[in-house]
């Protein structure tokens, strides 16, 4: 006689690594939103060690580690979450957000992928970041500044829609609407006469949710 096989659904969810998934999924998010206010006060402290001509950070060690540590952690780390915001955006049909996002995603892995590549050439040959080319530092540099501007451009918009504001309207339902307000003009005309206009398109041109 075979015995009844036990099943244990606590121990297969565990091993299933299901919940570890989520886990890094969370961290990563996580990571993809805080770097919206890191990279804001990166640019503000930027801009203030710009204006005292370097004095901010020039002998101010901890602060220059945290504005590294901010910009790498903000910026590293968002590559994958941009391109999850950008399938979303996607799958919304908000087309204009997403080939933004993915935009911003290709970006981040150029540059991210530059510095590791850099950092790879300097720790094999112990060349450090002053010999690199200017034809190829700077235009890497512009980059990142234009992607941590990219960040926290469409971080801060993310719950807006940038395309398919406007629902497709019938032919049929346009036609009726302008017989109603040349309807409306010719039986009132002491009142303005594009408010039954302007009532019927918030009517029929809403925002598609």
């Amino acid at each position: 006689m075979q015995e009844p096989q036990v099943k244990h659904p606590g121990w297969q969810s565990f091993v299933s690594l299901g919940w570890y998934a989520g886990i890094i999924s969370f961290l990563f998010r996580f990571l993809a939103m805080t770097s919206e206010p890191l990279l804001a006060v990166g640019v503000i402290l930027s801009a203030a060690d710009f204006l005292q001509q370097g004095h901010l950070m020039a002998h101010n060690t901890a602060l220059q580690g945290a504005w590294s540590w901010a910009q790498a952690i903000s910026i590293e780390a968002s590559t994958g979450p941009t391109l999850a915001f950008s399938l979303d955006a996607f799958r919304a049909g908000d087309k204009i957000k997403g080939r933004l996002y993915a935009t911003l995603a290709a970006l981040l892995f150029i540059v991210g992928g530059c510095m590791l590549y850099l950092q790879l050439i300097s720790n094999a040959t112990g060349m450090s970041e002053a010999a690199v080319s200017p034809w190829v530092l700077y235009p890497l540099l512009a980059l990142r500044v234009l992607v941590a501007s990219g960040i926290v451009a469409l971080l801060c918009s993310k719950h807006l829609r940038f395309s398919g504001l406007v629902a497709d309207v019938p032919a049929e339902v346009t036609a009726a609407q302008d017989h109603d307000c040349r309807a409306h003009q010719s039986a009132d005309s002491s009142h303005y006469p594009g408010n039954a206009c302007i009532a019927l398109a918030n009517r029929v041109y809403r925002p598609i949710k």
